[in-house]
């Protein structure tokens, strides 16, 4: 299968160089475009950025021309590095003119219709793509937000508390590294044998985002969570690695014993996906009563876990631990990547032609009885992906044969069960029929094929039908041919009637 190109947005900076740095022979993505202000426009990419992030550039862009900021670029996926003044304008512009853009940059984070993302946290805010997509009458494009960096690990430490215990109060002081603020940061004669207690924007940042990505989607909206935040930042003079000192009240207080395994032990939709850049355990607890530290610490799991440390009863409220996270990884490039690669494995980023070729040959023609029966099928399914298989033969009508779903995550991958598929298959030969189609629905995806259906699609000369629910008032069928041998995916238009 072709990697999914990506252009990145003010890849000159910090964050861009960042992104250039973990796309370089990513499995999923590749980076073909390079855009960055007008002073580069036209140079390239070795000779526009002042390389700093690694000891040496990629070489697979160094040769890149750096091209404006502006719809055009040929990709399909923008990750956007841009400061926030510039981001909000463009990055808008990006989506209606079709792009998906995973963004770092803070100007959509709060929109209501727009997915403020921690793939381990609120991979169930996806939906809000279908909102976005209806109220601002984009067809393709779309938007997903990266968190503020401290955000992003305070959170993930506070997602399984909330999910077992109940959060009530929530103050968290913050020492941040001087890379938070970008290249080239702090002036040195600021930061050294120094604590700035202040860092613009930041505290209503962190008191208000985890609301949003701890809330729910409800009734087509977004409903905030209902817990409050006290928030306190500082800037310290550490290279790398946010560290913060989190006290917590609860609904339930648990024991020490359970407050520990409840961080501990925590997983999310990246594990269970087995995404690339997904660290094994999102939360790694330390012992030691000196750890975690900066210098020690941020680089777990390739810079993409929160290192949680020393937690103890509070005397004020319930209890009190000390996190600490990556901000340029975890908290910033890593965490885009990370959350485009969610959107490849619910299928919102196959959508583009990079792996769908359409064609103008004879449209599918689905009988509109068979059309309400995959339907309800799938309405009573949900959450869960249902499918089957279409039969026919010349002269005689289409029959529906439902196979049920083995697949090990259900909600979101379909495996037709064994013995389903041999009882249809059985029939299909008494009755002398031939498999015209096999289908299965995604209930919070676009109607097409995400990477695990394409290595399942074992029937070349059928076609493959994939149903969504994604805006439940206008359901999506779509029909594709799939070769695995040639790696080539046909989409064919679809006559229901």
């Amino acid at each position: 299968m072709p990697k999914i190109k990506c252009g990145v947005l003010g890849a000159t900076g910090a964050v861009g160089q960042r992104f250039i740095q973990l796309l370089a022979n990513h499995p999923w993505f590749e980076v073909v475009v390079v855009a960055a202000s007008d002073n580069s426009v036209g140079k390239t990419y070795g000779e526009a950025a002042r390389w700093y992030v690694s000891p040496d550039m990629p070489p697979a862009v160094r040769n890149l021309l750096v091209e404006p900021v502006e719809p055009g670029l040929d990709c399909e996926l923008i990750f956007s590095a841009l400061p926030t003044e510039a981001a909000g304008p463009t990055e808008l512009a990006f989506a209606a003119a079709g792009y998906v853009v995973s963004t770092n940059a803070s100007s959509h984070r709060m929109a209501p219709d727009v997915p403020l993302l921690i793939p381990e946290v609120n991979a169930d805010h996806l939906p809000l793509i279908a909102i976005q997509w209806k109220k601002r009458g984009w067809e393709r494009g779309f938007i997903v937000a990266n968190p503020n960096c401290s955000t992003i690990h305070m959170t993930l430490a506070l997602k399984p508390l909330h999910d077992a215990f109940g959060l009530r109060k929530v103050v968290v002081t913050t020492m941040q590294a001087v890379s938070g603020a970008g290249y080239p940061g702090v002036p040195s004669l600021d930061i050294i044998d120094n604590v700035i207690p202040y860092i613009g924007g930041e505290e209503p940042k962190m008191e208000t985002e985890p609301l949003k990505i701890l809330g729910r989607v409800a009734d087509g909206a977004m409903q905030l969570a209902d817990f409050r935040i006290s928030a306190t930042c500082n800037r310290v003079g550490v290279r790398d690695g946010h560290l913060e000192a989190v006290i917590v009240e609860l609904e339930r207080k648990p024991s020490l014993e359970e407050f520990t395994e409840a961080l501990a032990t925590f997983q999310g939709e990246p594990q269970v996906l087995r995404l690339p850049s997904a660290p094994a355990w999102p939360i790694i607890v330390r012992k030691e009563a000196n750890r975690p530290q900066p210098m020690l610490d941020r680089d777990v799991q390739a810079g993409m876990a929160s290192v949680v440390g020393r937690l103890r009863p509070d005397t004020v409220l319930d209890y009190k631990f000390t996190v600490l996270g990556h901000n340029t990884l975890r908290g910033a490039a890593g965490g885009a990547i990370l959350n485009a690669e969610l959107l490849v494995a619910k299928g919102y980023l196959t959508l583009q032609d990079t792996l769908f070729r359409q064609t103008t040959r004879t449209a599918v023609a689905v009988p509109k009885a068979i059309f309400e029966r995959m339907l309800n099928q799938a309405r009573q399914g949900a959450p869960v992906e249902v499918g089957g298989v279409l039969a026919t033969a010349s002269g005689q009508p289409m029959q529906l044969l439902k196979a049920r779903n083995s697949a090990d995550d259900p909600e979101h991958a379909y495996q037709m069960a064994t013995e389903d598929q041999r009882r249809i298959l059985a029939e299909i030969d008494e009755k002398g029929l031939d498999i015209f189609a096999v289908y299965h629905s995604h209930p919070s995806a676009p109607a097409y094929p995400v990477a695990r259906d394409l290595t399942g699609a074992y029937y070349s000369n059928a076609y493959y039908l994939v149903l969504s629910l994604a805006d439940p008032g206008r359901p999506v069928l779509r029909a594709f041919r799939i070769d695995q041998t040639r790696g080539d995916v046909v989409e064919y238009p679809v006559d229901i009637k």
